[in-house]
């Protein structure tokens, strides 16, 4: 599918993220991928844990703020993640034999094939593309089974590297696997916190939130697609 735009749209860049002599100069872009190459699916996993386990929402709060960046940075196994939670939220129902990340997480994942279709285009115009995403390992494997990551030049996972967004450590490690400098690159993220971050490394930041609009941003940078 073709980018086209329309004049209604108005592209939805983090204030001054285009601005000077960059806009010729990027060789790459960076995509995150919930909310970016598939719709998330927080909305379904949350109440799915909650009634599975028989507990409280301010539970299930509590012991998910505790323990999930702990899992997506790599530091402790699914197994471990769901024996603390449930000691912690005092889960009065068992866990279940498949995973409670990814039984809703599958049932409602809807890749945005239009957005993965721009990837594409955008690599045959000799740009290059990297992925930048915080990730837990159950979401990743099967990620990885239906093939979105295989047309990334580069793919950087915070449960691989031990590094989350925002922590610019993780945005430097993705420019330097890409071979490139800030000015080189754009990133779209759905959270305009985890643009900010990027924008201040000197990366072109782009907000997600429809492929209309992204392509809006990008032909305003002046990439070719």
């Amino acid at each position: 599918m073709l980018c086209r735009t329309n004049p209604v749209d108005h592209p939805r860049l983090v204030p001054d993220a285009t601005q000077g002599s960059n806009s010729n100069m990027i060789k790459a872009g960076i995509f995150d991928v919930g909310g970016v190459l598939h719709d998330t699916s927080i909305k379904y996993i949350y109440p799915d844990i909650i009634t599975t386990l028989g507990i409280t929402k301010e539970a299930f709060d509590k012991a998910w703020k505790r323990l999930i960046n702990r899992f997506g940075k790599g530091d402790i196994s699914e197994k471990e993640f769901w024996k603390v939670f449930i000691k912690q939220t005092q889960a009065v129902k068992p866990l279940p034999k498949e995973s409670l990340f990814l039984r809703e997480f599958i049932k409602h994942y809807n890749r945005h094939d239009n957005v993965l279709s721009l990837v594409q285009k955008l690599k045959r115009n000799g740009y290059k593309v990297a992925i930048l995403s915080n990730s837990i390992p159950p979401h990743a494997r099967y990620q990885y089974e239906i093939g979105i990551y295989q047309n990334f030049d580069v793919v950087v996972l915070s449960h691989e590297i031990g590094i989350q967004k925002p922590d610019p450590e993780i945005y430097t490690l993705t420019l330097e696997k890409l071979g490139i400098s800030a000015p080189e690159a754009f990133f779209v993220d759905d959270d305009n916190a985890n643009v900010e971050p990027a924008i201040k490394l000197g990366m072109h930041g782009l907000v997600f939130t429809s492929y209309r609009v992204l392509c809006n941003d990008l032909q305003k940078l002046g990439l070719k697609i």
